[in-house]
């Protein structure tokens, strides 16, 4: 059989396969959760469950979901707790004048029952501890509150361990069965309900390591691994999507007429400002572009960027230092420095250089952009993007030129 039609039966066999339509159904099916985008944004998550910790908000749980989640999180507990904190004061205390609040004292969730004690509740779900976070966030507390007793709470999907002792690790499972439990409730309203078993399924899908999803995947991995890593091999990589979103952004600009597309360099053109055609030097000897242009721009990535850079090619020696040398006054540096972010290289080598160096599009984007219906607003907006560096970059070459 063809290499083509061993792929194609390898596809067809796991579009077909009943797991892989169960995990389509899932993903298609309407969750509120997914239509505002929370899968792993911390602000979110905190939000909903310092709602449903608040006794005071009209969910109908009144303080019974908050004592059930302290008492989950301090029942196998390995450090020494205040007595306010064990079980027999927490199951007979009324928790009705509990305050929750978000970000105050930049905790995430903040639980204060006044003058008893405090709850600080830091939340990760995608993004990890930086900065010894947890040891100021005590900190921060204890000089504040000395004679309260305080529970710090950490919480991620998979229960991670705390960078510091005096924190009890909890996870999203703790909250998974918490809220299960009391979606099947016949004492809370309908609309609270569907929001509760939304969000039990929207944990289940994308936030809990053993999830529904994730075994549905592990089974059709196992089953359809030659045709899963065929599609992995094709999935286009962050620099790939925004090459491509480049070429399309500077083929605009060349229909409109304002840019003289030359060779291709990672996969995008080249290019050069069409208004300074018969001005720009060219390279007479050797190897370079198609169009010879010595002053041109040029796409590159690094790490992090997206970038467009002005490059200086191998023109005659003297020639080219008698640019760079008017290119570093301190008038052309101050106007090409009103580029947001523009770097200006100091060291320039002996054959060509990119004097200045533009990011126009973060990698960390990535996620959010390759999930859009459409590219076309990505597309405009770096063309905008690239017609404002090239303006700015015309008014300095034209001056420099002219006086070379």
């Amino acid at each position: 059989m063809h290499k083509c039609d061993e792929n194609e039966v390898l596809l067809v066999n796991l579009l077909d396969d009943a797991n892989f339509k169960d995990l389509s159904a899932t993903e298609e099916r309407f969750n509120i959760f997914d239509a505002l985008g929370v899968r792993r944004q911390e602000l979110r998550h905190s939000d909903f469950l310092s709602y449903l910790l608040d006794p005071s908000r009209p969910h109908g749980l009144g303080d019974s979901f908050l004592r059930d989640f302290l008492l989950n999180a301090i029942s196998d507990a390995e450090i020494d707790l205040p007595d306010v904190f064990h079980g027999v004061p927490l199951r007979l205390e009324s928790l009705n004048d509990v305050r929750v609040t978000r970000e105050r004292y930049n905790i995430d969730i903040l639980l204060e029952m006044e003058d008893r004690w405090l709850v600080a509740i830091e939340n990760k779900i995608g993004a990890k501890e930086h900065g010894n976070q947890l040891q100021r966030y005590e900190s921060r507390l204890k000089l504040m509150f000395p004679n309260l007793p305080i529970l710090f709470l950490y919480l991620t999907p998979m229960g991670v361990q705390a960078s510091e002792d005096n924190w009890l690790s909890l996870s999203y499972g703790v909250v998974h069965d918490l809220v299960y439990k009391w979606s099947q409730s016949s004492n809370i309203s309908e609309e609270v309900k569907v929001a509760l078993v939304d969000y039990v399924e929207f944990l289940e899908g994308h936030v809990l390591e053993d999830s529904k999803t994730a075994e549905l995947c592990r089974k059709i991995y196992q089953r359809h691994k030659q045709a899963i890593d065929l599609l992995i091999e094709h999935v286009p990589t962050a620099k790939d999507f925004y090459l491509d979103i480049a070429q399309q952004a500077i083929k605009m600009l060349a229909d409109e007429g304002k840019v003289v597309l030359d060779d291709r360099y990672r996969k995008v053109s080249r290019f050069y400002d069409i208004r300074l055609k018969d001005d720009l030097p060219e390279v007479l000897d050797g190897e370079w572009t198609s169009t010879n242009k010595g002053i041109l721009f040029e796409w590159e990535i690094d790490s992090e960027f997206l970038r467009v850079d002005l490059v200086i090619g191998p023109l005659e020696a003297v020639q080219r230092q008698s640019i760079v040398s008017q290119l570093e006054t301190g008038k052309y540096k101050r106007m090409l420095r009103e580029i947001p972010k523009l770097k200006i290289v100091t060291k320039i080598s002996k054959r060509y250089a990119h004097y200045t160096k533009t990011p126009v599009i973060p990698f960390g984007r990535i996620d959010e952009d390759i999930e859009l219906d459409s590219t076309e607003d990505l597309v405009r907006g770096l063309k905008a993007q690239v017609e404002e560096i090239i303006n700015k970059h015309f008014v300095v070459l034209k001056e420099v030129l002219q006086g070379t």
